[in-house]
């Protein structure tokens, strides 16, 4: 062999064959079981990997892509940044604002504190116009309207714009409700949402069968 490899690897072409790449990406211990999966894609993602959330916000958005709706979310403007940048519904500020503690606690701030540590940089959605949303409490951030044109696109500023990731449908306490519907946001609704999105993005990525439970992503 040379540097581990085998001269069976090697096709006719000179080329590692299919079946060694294979064994390589899902032989056992080279991946996380499922449950490991589930439980990274539902934790502080965007805190351990902003750029793997933006990705998959994204593959989200793009199940509900046709010909009607197709929104460019990997568009950057002149300056070469991304136009659609990571919204946090729930604001990364440990500040947390009198409206805020209202809807994650009832106004009980030290309650809020605790929540807010607890479900901060979960999945959150996409936004074409993050600065004026930011902080700002959960209502107003929902009720923004107007089009603004942001590198030539017109691009809707709150959570009633229509986007896919904020019209998404998920349950909560049984109820069904979405971003774009609820008249509040608080850890029941944060939950219910990631649960909804990790569960999609399961059904897109999970290998077929499930890997064993002790198996773990090679470093």
């Amino acid at each position: 062999g040379i540097g581990g490899v085998s001269i069976a690897q090697i096709d006719a072409e000179g080329k590692l064959s299919f079946e060694f790449l294979q064994s390589q990406l899902l032989g056992q211990g080279r991946y996380s079981s499922l449950d490991d999966f589930r439980e990274s894609l539902g934790s502080h993602l965007y805190y351990e990997n902003s750029g793997m959330a933006r990705y998959l916000l994204i593959k989200l958005d793009e199940q509900h892509h046709n010909r009607e709706y197709a929104p460019d979310l990997w568009a950057r403007n002149s300056k070469d940044k991304y136009i659609w940048t990571i919204e946090h519904v729930l604001p990364q500020t440990e500040n947390i604002s009198k409206e805020w503690a209202e809807d994650l606690a009832s106004g009980d701030k030290e309650e809020a504190s605790r929540l807010h540590d607890e479900f901060v940089d979960r999945l959150g959605t996409l936004s074409g116009y993050n600065s004026r949303l930011s902080k700002a409490a959960f209502a107003k951030k929902q009720a923004l309207s107007g089009d603004k044109r942001v590198a030539g696109q017109q691009i809707a500023i709150g959570y009633k714009n229509k986007l896919a990731l904020n019209s998404l449908a998920f349950s909560c306490n049984g109820s069904p409700t979405s971003l774009a519907d609820t008249t509040t946001w608080n850890a029941d609704l944060i939950q219910g949402r990631t649960d909804r999105m990790v569960d999609l993005l399961i059904e897109m990525f999970a290998f077929d069968g499930e890997p064993n439970e002790k198996s773990e992503v090679e470093s």
